[in-house]
């Protein structure tokens, strides 16, 4: 009657039927007392029934076979010591000395039970996982006592049976809902009445019956039913005892459980023995039928869709994303922005909406939006690239000023790896969720503070940069791009530990190697990083057989030879620069700074104050001016020499500020004021060109 299988007469297969295995179902020899394998990690054994029951076999349990996906691997323990023998050999498992924690393995005696007395409450789960194999093998449950149909049965009046609510409700699962960092738990119910499901949070099942009826308004306690709202939350809290336990990831990126790390998103493959759920409502796009050879090298080839030193900096940003939190783990954070600086008509927006689309489509932030949204998508970037596009903020304006001190602070957030401060209702601030990924900017200038600047990676595009036809197949098709990622992101999963410890083995090196070329320490941790993101990178295509080991190491040096190119520009720009790019940077940080006290209007002007405005000029005291160009040109380490004989004739020179006419013959360069009533009279000042000033930024 227990026959699943034909018991079987090679001693062979008895043995391998038997013998313990790791976590992916392959046999591996026990060395010493306690379940281990030679590395410490707990064996597991496949079903192995007491009593002389049928054999099940190693085929049944891998893909293809009648248990794969149906029931799963638990760690079992043996009645008696067992281990290596003195000639060798492993003392055999003899089947009655095993046994399961988990009734699923135990099926002979599941299926005698039910015969017997029904499915016992303890083991219904273990009867729905094999219930079809029961039922094929002419094995079924006892019928059991049913529900009214229509409703749950409680106890009304005086003790009789009475419906509590007008559908009967199953327990279909027990969720521990993982979102992030924070875990809540929720219990999936079946409505039967219309075979609708509907997830209550494990606190509202108090209040149950208006949680579904919100939802299903059909739904209602029966009312001259004592204590309905209570005696329905009591059967549905005992049937949780036996309801299958389920974790469910709501937010993409990296989870670890049970020690194990896997990059969720709805694609992922997740170990099934683990009943998880991924309802991230993100999925990576991949091509079917695709190998992960063939991905590896469609991504690899996007490097060639135009100048490596453009296109290579923006592939490693992107794959620094997900490798992020093993950069943290390893104790070498990444703290830089990629920087993509390029003239309008570059396709530079093109580009970095192609590598930006990690899950296939358009996701970025602007210069437009508020900071509070750009925090917000922050942190739907967790594990991922960032893309903030169109930085050319407009000059002595508040939407100016506001798209720098966005620039500012995104540059300072993943610069520094510290969390976001916001200010909460009592005007304290308090820390929110720090960024853990990279994070593109595009604008057509690379501006900033220089220790900003020095939190970059400064990427020149140009119109020659990219080659708008080789770029179009992976706009058209995002899989192109993105399909190498499902296979990677598991690869570094299993690979965890051992790409930890290589981030940390190599960084010292590689700081050391590009410590040559820039004698910034900060841009030459960028390239130290930068380079193991590509060493991660092309280990992988050598692990899926896209690349040989010679392959791998050519690619390696030459990623390394085109990383420098762009720390040098960076380094460079960061520390060059005139005198009039030098007034641009100090006036338009100005107002951030709290470097200048200007008044908006000639009449509000007064002792003490720098400067005012008027309709279409800034005026400024001369030595108002000569203090923020060099506090400026201190902070940029800028080898300027500030004085007012060299910096006015290089303003005037460059059309940024106004003289008067008639004093041009002395050489002044100041400009009379308009009246000054603080003053009672008018005074000379420098006179800058507003609209001048904002063309030049």
């Amino acid at each position: 009657m227990n026959n699943f299988n034909h018991i079987p007469s090679n001693t062979w297969d008895m043995d391998n039927a038997l013998a313990p295995r790791d976590e992916n179902g392959l046999i591996s020899p026990m060395t010493f007392q306690g379940g281990t394998d030679g590395c410490g990690k707990p064996l597991h054994y496949a079903v192995v029934p007491n009593d002389g029951s049928p054999m099940y076999f190693n085929d049944d349990f891998l893909p293809g076979g009648k248990f794969y996906g149906k029931i799963t691997y638990h760690p079992g323990f043996v009645e008696r010591s067992f281990g290596v023998m003195d000639d060798g050999k492993v003392t055999p498992l003899m089947p009655g000395e095993v046994i399961f924690t988990d009734p699923r393995f135990n099926a002979a005696q599941l299926a005698s039970m039910v015969q017997r007395d029904g499915i016992p409450p303890e083991l219904k789960p273990a009867f729905m996982q094999l219930s079809t194999l029961f039922a094929s093998n002419g094995i079924h449950p006892v019928p059991e006592e049913k529900e009214i149909s229509d409703g749950v049965v409680g106890k009304g009046r005086k003790g009789a049976a009475a419906k509590l609510c007008n559908s009967s409700i199953e327990v279909l699962s027990l969720r521990r809902v993982l979102d992030g960092e924070k875990s809540r738990f929720e219990v999936e119910l079946l409505l039967l009445a219309n075979q609708a499901t509907v997830c209550v949070p494990e606190d509202r099942l108090s209040d149950l019956a208006s949680f579904i009826s919100a939802r299903h308004p059909w739904f209602h306690l029966c009312t001259d039913v004592p204590n309905a709202a209570a005696q329905l939350e009591e059967y549905v809290r005992d049937q949780l005892s036996h309801a299958l336990k389920v974790t469910v990831i709501r937010k993409p990126g990296w989870t670890e459980l049970d020690g194990e790390h896997f990059y969720a998103h709805d694609g992922a493959t997740a170990n099934p023995s683990s009943h998880i759920l991924l309802e991230t409502g993100r999925k990576i796009p991949s091509i079917a039928g695709r190998s992960a050879a063939e991905s590896f090298k469609d991504a690899l080839a996007i490097i060639d869709i135009g100048s490596p030193f453009v296109t290579l900096p923006l592939l490693l940003t992107a794959y620094g994303g997900p490798l992020a939190a093993l950069f943290e783990e390893a104790g070498c954070p990444l703290r830089f922005c990629a920087y993509l600086v390029g003239v309008s008509g570059s396709l530079k927006t093109a580009v970095s909406e192609v590598f930006a689309g990690f899950y296939g489509e358009r996701d970025h932030s602007t210069f437009r939006d508020t900071m509070a949204a750009i925090d917000v998508n922050i942190s739907a970037h967790r594990d991922r690239m960032l893309l903030l596009d169109d930085f050319q903020p407009p000059v002595v304006s508040a939407d100016g000023q506001a798209m720098r001190k966005t620039n500012e602070h995104v540059t300072r957030l993943f610069g520094d790896d510290i969390a976001k401060k916001r200010a909460n209702g009592t005007a304290t601030e308090t820390h929110g969720e720090r960024p853990r990924g990279t994070c593109l900017i595009t604008g057509e200038m690379f501006s900033g503070s220089y220790s900003s600047m020095l939190r970059c990676l400064m990427i020149q595009i140009d119109r020659n940069s990219i080659v708008g036809e080789l770029l179009r197949p992976y706009q058209e098709n995002p899989a192109l791009w993105t399909g190498n990622f499902v296979a990677f992101l598991q690869y570094v999963g299993h690979s965890w530990d051992n790409i930890c410890q290589l981030i940390r083995d190599r960084f010292p090196a590689m700081r050391s190697f590009f410590s040559i070329y820039v004698s910034e320490r900060r841009l030459a941790d960028v390239g130290a990083v930068l380079a193991i993101i590509a060493e991660i990178f092309l280990n992988y295509g050598q692990y899926c057989g896209a690349l040989t080991a010679d392959e791998r190491d050519d690619l390696l040096q030459e990623f390394r030879d085109y990383l420098s190119a762009p720390l040098l520009d960076t380094e460079k720009f960061s520390r060059e620069v005139s005198i009039p790019e030098l007034c641009c940077e100090a006036l338009n940080e100005a107002p951030e700074k709290n470097t200048l006290m200007l008044a908006k209007y000639a009449d509000l002007f007064q002792p003490g104050f720098d400067g005012f405005y008027t309709e279409d000029r800034l005026w400024l005291r001369q030595d108002s001016l000569l203090r923020v160009l060099r506090q400026q040109s201190i902070e940029r380490q800028a080898s300027c020499v500030i004085t007012s004989k060299l910096a006015l004739p290089q303003l005037y020179k460059s059309g940024l500020i106004i003289r008067d006419e008639e004093n041009g013959k002395d050489g002044s360069y100041l400009k009379r004021t308009p009246y000054i009533p603080a003053l009672g009279k008018r005074t000379r000042m420098v006179c800058f060109d507003l609209a001048a000033l904002q063309k030049k930024s």
